[in-house]
């Protein structure tokens, strides 16, 4: 079960940081609306239409989404989210917009349990934002100061260094970052897009899985042996992928059809991962910029 559980959140990390099968090409709206379509889960049917087709009014009213759209913060709608659901919420605006500011207003309102922890993550977003881990040298607090309050602020964020290295290794893919951070989903991230098998050897349980994401997008099966997903994968056969257990056959289905732009394959799968299948490949036939948008979206209504 914990290894399970590890490559879920690794994979989920997969498909809403790294790309799926590479430059996405160019396709007709009208095409790619069929996709948005199919989808089962209004929600997602509707901000699927509505960053395809950049109308706002298809959102519903829902802020996140017209920010997705419009790429315009209009309502302060992150200010009243908490914690670090507060730190994610601006973080995203801040990157879709463009506007350091935004990372300025984090911790505003009564929903951070502590001042310290709004302060780093307002210096972690601004790092992200400009993917400048030297920002994160900010967060040392027990070097900075020896006052009573630095000694404080040391005890009560701790992590924030690594906190730090671990979003900007996202952002950046560089290993080195990643692995300052020890950050797992991170450093898997960044090995898949160096696409050095040898590096994989290192990741212990995720060691097979790092391999079938590095097949997938190098199509080189030479190093999967007996490893049916990286088999599949590298080959982009679908065939293979019900040999498969129903875990590692849901990541097949969805990546193979994703890559080949077949939404016929997403009926192999059932429920949420379903529309999952169709909500990628609607993102794979869009323009770029859209792609990115959609998989971020996606992390939202999940």
């Amino acid at each position: 079960m914990k290894r399970v559980l590890i490559i879920s959140l690794v994979f989920i990390s997969i498909f809403l940081i790294s790309g799926i099968g590479g430059c996405a090409p160019t396709a007709s709206t009208s095409s790619t609306e069929k996709i948005c379509m199919e989808i089962n889960y209004t929600n997602a049917k509707d901000f699927c239409l509505a960053i395809i087709k950049n109308q706002p009014s298809l959102c519903h009213g829902d802020e996140q989404c017209i920010l997705d759209v419009t790429k315009t913060y209009k309502s302060d709608f992150c200010a009243e989210k908490e914690g670090t659901f507060q730190y994610y919420c601006y973080s995203a605006a801040a990157q879709l917009t463009g506007d350091s500011s935004l990372c300025d207003k984090i911790g505003s309102g009564n929903y951070y349990d502590s001042p310290v922890k709004a302060s780093s993550d307002r210096i972690i977003c601004k790092a992200v934002l400009n993917q400048d881990v030297t920002l994160c040298g900010e967060l040392d607090y027990c070097a900075n100061t020896q006052t009573e309050d630095g000694k404080i602020n040391c005890m009560a964020d701790s992590n924030a260094i690594r906190r730090c290295y671990a979003e900007v290794g996202k952002q950046t893919k560089d290993i080195a970052i990643c692995k300052e951070s020890t950050d797992i989903a991170c450093t898997f991230n960044a090995i898949v897009a160096s696409a050095d098998v040898s590096l994989c050897e290192g990741l212990d349980e995720l060691k097979e899985s790092c391999k079938s994401e590095i097949a997938f997008n190098t199509n080189d099966i030479s190093f999967c042996g007996t490893n049916n997903l990286c088999l599949a994968l590298g080959q982009k056969n679908p065939d293979l992928c019900n040999t498969l257990s129903e875990y590692e056959s849901a990541i097949c289905y969805d990546k193979i059809a994703s890559y080949t732009k077949n939404p016929a394959l997403c009926k192999n799968l059932q429920g949420f991962n379903q529309d999952i299948c169709y909500w990628h490949i609607a993102g794979s036939l869009a323009r770029p910029a859209d792609f990115e948008i959609l998989k971020a979206r996606l992390g939202s209504i999940q």
